[in-house]
């Protein structure tokens, strides 16, 4: 029994390892298959795991904090213009060749990520570069939108994305 009990244990370990050393390619492959209407609506892991790195393809994090506790009215108003972004672009990127992932991270779901990023304000859009591969970033940092450049829309977005997303499809 004792044995059984190690041997259990020991095959739910390798399972894990195994799991969480997916490639990045792998990685893409799963979060685009589930990115298909709206943005991804991330929790503190699957927000580790898609800016995990390497990584060969983009991911834009909306950080927001729309619960009305949080009184952010920008959040709320731009909501709707990051899902309009989200889906008009997985509509017109099915097959995934532009190699980006959209996510959204509400401050409920990652508390943490807010705090080790040192974000006192919401909403924050993050353009995580890829790391590895012919688009790669020479500085690992995320890029960061303005939001104080006026009402963001889902056109001003879309055109700050296709700046830093040279030599791909902008759908």
């Amino acid at each position: 029994m004792r044995f059984l009990r190690s041997f259990l244990s020991f095959a739910v370990l390798a399972t894990g390892v195994a799991a969480a050393k997916k490639s990045s390619t792998e990685r893409f492959n799963e979060f685009h298959a589930k990115q298909s209407s709206t943005p991804l609506k991330l929790k503190e892991s699957t927000y580790k795991t898609l800016t995990s790195t390497p990584r060969d393809y983009s991911v834009a994090v909306l950080l927001t904090a729309a619960d009305a506790r949080f009184s952010c009215q920008l959040c709320r108003e731009f909501q709707p213009e990051w899902d309009l972004l989200g889906k008009s672009w997985a509509k017109g990127d099915k097959a995934g060749n532009s190699r980006l992932i959209f996510g959204t991270l509400d401050f409920v779901d990652g508390r943490e990520v807010f705090m080790s990023l040192g974000l006192q304000t919401a909403p924050v859009l993050l353009l995580f570069q890829p790391t590895v591969g012919p688009h790669a970033a020479q500085k690992p940092e995320p890029l960061r939108y303005d939001f104080s450049a006026g009402p963001p829309t889902a056109e001003k977005v879309h055109s700050w994305l296709a700046r830093q997303l040279p030599d791909r499809p902008h759908p």
